[in-house]
């Protein structure tokens, strides 16, 4: 069985997302920081008529902060009760990949349950994520969902 997924680079990396998760992608806009929040938090920005709440997928994965420029986009997550916005270096591509294609990361010598696994794929790996146990995992999900987020939302909106 296939299915889609949304293809992104964060650094010289390239990732996947299944396409459920994905409300559109979109052009990195005005960010407000926020303080005191945990660094992968990058902000909040008005997308599509609702606040949502910028991760930083670079913090995320490798602890190093993507730089923003032309490419920069925001995929906008559909993951209940949390408005997110996931900013990536670059959106490549929307494929679909037949299950039998991702190979599990047992496979390559490593075991996280933050991956589905990896395809390989045009000479290239794509290592694709299981996006709600990687934010649930960092409490994201938790934290964005957190009443002074949502009482935000309820002023700026």
């Amino acid at each position: 069985m296939k299915t889609s997924y949304v293809i992104f680079r964060v650094g010289e990396n390239d990732y996947g997302i299944d396409i459920q998760y994905v409300l559109s992608i979109e052009k990195v806009t005005d960010i407000t920081c926020l303080p005191q929040t945990p660094d992968y938090i990058k902000g909040i920005t008005n997308a599509r008529g609702q606040l949502r709440c910028i991760i930083d997928s670079g913090i995320l994965l490798f602890n190093q902060s993507i730089e923003i420029d032309e490419h920069t986009r925001f995929l906008l997550l559909d993951l209940e009760p949390s408005n997110i916005a996931l900013m990536v270096s670059k959106t490549n591509e929307i494929l679909s990949i037949e299950e039998e294609e991702i190979k599990p990361m047992e496979s390559m010598g490593t075991s996280t349950d933050i991956f589905k696994g990896v395809a390989l794929l045009d000479e290239r790996m794509v290592s694709i994520l299981d996006i709600e146990t990687l934010l649930s995992k960092m409490g994201i999900l938790e934290i964005v969902s957190s009443s002074p987020l949502q009482q935000m939302e309820e002023q700026f909106v």
